[in-house]
């Protein structure tokens, strides 16, 4: 199960499909439940364990006596929320994969109810970093905008490595893109150089218009 979780896109590829990048989402989404279950706790610590037995016999008594007492069953409330939210976002960092194929870029999450989604690098419109913040900048993750042709859009929320994830998505030009970047800056040149040459009758003299 464990080679599964982790190796979706690999048992899922198309013939000649090769993968060239994997990332996952970053453990800071386990921050806000565990804060919140050391507040939880604290709360619960500050309070002190009710005693069942005197709530029993006199609950207005032993309320009166620590007011705070009240407060105990939201610290015992938040904690378990805490607790559950930490179970489901470790699954979470656990199960996702973020996969840059030679063909497409796929999201999976999941581990026995599966949500998946991928695009065809063909379709891909654009790709940029649209969420990152001062602590995103420091512990190297954010959100990475895939926007597809058609109105589709993937959000790979919380990723690991964002920077490395886009530019795998919007790789360098090619070569042979580097060669017509060239010819056009060449061809341009060569028309300007030839109105120069127009104007002044001396070829590569700008006018003095002064």
């Amino acid at each position: 199960m464990g080679l599964e979780i982790i190796e979706y896109a690999k048992h899922n590829l198309e013939s000649g499909e090769k993968i060239q990048h994997q990332t996952g989402t970053h453990p800071i989404i386990l921050l806000n439940p565990c804060l919140l279950f050391l507040v939880g706790v604290a709360v619960m610590v500050v309070t002190g364990t009710p005693n069942i037995q005197s709530l029993l016999e006199s609950p207005i008594e032993t309320y009166g006596a620590n007011p705070l007492m009240l407060l105990w069953p939201v610290g015992a409330y938040m904690t378990l929320q805490a607790a559950i939210m930490t179970v489901k976002r470790a699954l979470t960092i656990m199960t996702t994969e973020i996969t840059v194929t030679t063909r497409r870029v796929i999201w999976k999450t999941g581990l026995i109810w599966r949500n998946t989604d991928n695009i065809s690098r063909a379709r891909i419109e654009g790709c940029r970093l649209s969420e990152q913040s001062w602590l995103g900048q420091w512990l190297n993750y954010g959100t990475v905008e895939v926007k597809g042709i058609g109105g589709n859009v993937m959000d790979l929320s919380y990723a690991r490595d964002p920077k490395n994830l886009q530019s795998h998505l919007n790789p360098p030009p090619t070569h042979s893109e580097n060669r017509v970047a060239d010819s056009d800056h060449s061809h341009a040149t060569l028309a300007v150089g030839q109105s120069v040459e127009s104007v002044t009758g001396v070829p590569g003299v700008r006018p003095d218009f002064g």
